[in-house]
């Protein structure tokens, strides 16, 4: 007969109790002896004592092994893709069997694993330990047993990843760890995602991001596309001649590459579906105008010299009549210029200079097409964190421009966004009447970050916005019940990792990842939490 660990603690502690006092009572009644013999009396029942002490230790050891051996078993069951209640007991049971080798003097008596009708895997044991001298009170081995459950869970997940592309992921191959540890999450994933008798349970989109975010160029006719002048934002770089930004590229000769930019706020940091009877909620085509040739240009009525260096993106001469040679606004926004008369686009300069990213890839099945997607990133520009996790946002939302994500309705659905970075939101500013690069944002003068944020603002100021805008954002996109992780790798600034901890879903979601080791286990870590295959008791 085998009893029960608890039941035998009890009956040892009764007999062992009843003994002792029979003992005291002659041992105390004696008289005769000397200190020798009453050490040597006293000696058997201390010795006892001790050994029983140690049974029922080892039998806890036992007990708490066997524990972790059945969880460890039960997650294996649960992890296979069988529905079948045999071969799902046959692979839980085969686990335990192997998880209790080291201990050969440990006998399973019982072993069962259950599928119930929810997903959950039920599992118990019990066992048997063979005493060194408890059995003298209790007459048997001492009893283990243990059960627990794991939730095999049915939930479908739309994940999206918004991976910082920034010219700063090259330092240390930032950019390698990274797709390293992305394709890894990716694999892990999809692993898990085998235990779910569901279709289609998982679906995983790729935003790779830097100042602006790329789609692919079929989408150039795409209706939510603003290809005919419509937005505020689309005729800020032309004055007169120009027409639309696709008709410039076209007597350029130059395809459209597929990079966007931000949507006027407030619909930049909202997933409100882009619709021609407001066209404010189109996407403007990318379109980085030809900036001023280097030579001198008119401040305050002096002549200032510009070097190189100051204008980023001259790809045709200016084109404009002797009255205006000093007038840079005048230059820059001639609309007549573009043709391919002097047309110049050496260094990756030209209308789509700076758009070299990875494209944004829409929520798929497929994992070897996120993969692949991730193998391609490639480093470039600066930092906008909240238009890549906005274009995340559009992934994952049931509406254009995409619509690929479930209704938020479905309580089936898990929507989830992975946001990493590896720097801070940046406008920065330069040398020359733009005071700024061309990006998702356009030109500081554009005024897309408020009023308050013109020419001559710091670099400061223009973050200070940017990070509103990204919280603001974040706030929008939890309000969805869409959770957020955060991951700051190799963040110097403080203020931008209380930002991205503020933006995950909670603490626990956020991740500071000082190297790139770190910044492995984060993705690794993550991966885990989203599988949610998880012991519920």
């Amino acid at each position: 007969m085998v009893m029960g660990l608890g039941n035998d603690f009890e009956r040892t502690g009764a007999a062992l109790n009843r003994k002792g006092r029979r003992f005291m009572g002659r041992f105390l009644a004696k008289r005769d002896g000397g200190v020798a013999m009453i050490f040597a009396i006293a000696f058997v029942p201390l010795l006892v004592l001790t050994l029983t002490a140690i049974d029922f230790h080892r039998a806890s050891t036992v007990k708490g092994a066997l524990q972790d051996a059945l969880d460890s078993a039960a997650l294996a069951a649960a992890r296979s893709q069988t529905t079948d209640p045999n071969e799902l007991r046959r692979i839980g049971q085969r686990v335990l069997d192997v998880n209790m080798q080291a201990f050969p003097d440990v006998t399973l008596t019982a072993k069962n694993f259950l599928l119930r009708a929810d997903g959950t895997v039920e599992a118990k044991a019990t066992a048997t330990v063979k005493p060194m001298v408890a059995n003298m009170f209790i007459g048997h081995d001492l009893g283990v047993s243990v059960d627990t459950e794991v939730v095999r869970a049915n939930d479908k997940l739309e994940i999206v990843l918004v991976l910082d592309n920034t010219g700063s992921m090259e330092e240390n191959n930032k950019i390698g760890t990274l797709r390293t540890a992305a394709t890894d999450l990716v694999n892990n994933l999809f692993e898990a995602a085998k235990v779910n008798p569901e279709p289609d349970a998982i679906k995983v989109g790729l935003v790779p991001f830097s100042m602006t975010v790329r789609v692919d160029s079929s989408y150039q006719n795409a209706n939510w596309i603003d290809g005919s002048n419509r937005s505020s934002l689309h005729g800020q770089v032309f004055d007169n001649g120009a027409g639309n930004r696709f008709s410039a590229l076209q007597r350029m000769k130059i395809g459209w590459a597929g990079c966007v930019e931000s949507r006027p706020y407030p619909f930049d940091v909202q997933e409100t579906a882009p619709s021609h009877s407001n066209s404010e909620t189109l996407f403007v085509p990318y379109f980085a105008p030809d900036e001023p040739d280097v030579h001198a240009w008119r401040s305050n009525n002096r002549w200032k010299s510009l070097g190189k260096s100051d204008v980023q993106n001259d790809y045709l001469p200016d084109a404009v009549k002797s009255s205006d040679a000093g007038n840079w606004m005048a230059r820059l926004l001639n609309g007549n210029k573009y043709g391919t008369s002097g047309l110049n686009t050496s260094g990756g300069r030209g209308p789509n200079w700076g758009c070299t990213l990875q494209t944004v890839e829409r929520l798929t099945t497929d994992p070897t097409d996120i993969k692949t997607a991730i193998s391609k990133m490639t480093p470039s520009g600066n930092t906008n964190i909240p238009m890549g996790l906005v274009w995340g946002w559009h992934v994952l939302t049931p509406l254009a421009p995409f619509g690929d994500g479930a209704p938020y309705t479905d309580k089936d659905v898990t929507k989830i966004a992975i946001l990493m970075t590896d720097g801070t939101n940046v406008m920065n500013t330069s040398d020359n009447p733009n005071d700024s690069n061309y990006s998702g944002l356009g030109y500081v003068w554009a005024k897309r970050l408020g009023n308050s944020i013109d020419v001559g603002s710091s670099e400061s100021a223009r973050r200070n916005v940017m990070n509103a805008r990204l919280t603001e954002l974040c706030t929008n996109m939890k309000a969805k019940k869409i959770v957020i992780y955060t991951i700051g790798f190799d963040v110097p600034d403080a203020s931008t990792l209380t930002l991205l901890k503020g933006c995950a879903t909670e603490n626990a979601n956020f991740y500071d990842a000082k190297n790139a080791a770190d910044l492995t286990k984060a993705f690794e870590n993550i991966a885990a939490q989203i599988s949610r295959l998880r012991i519920s008791k």
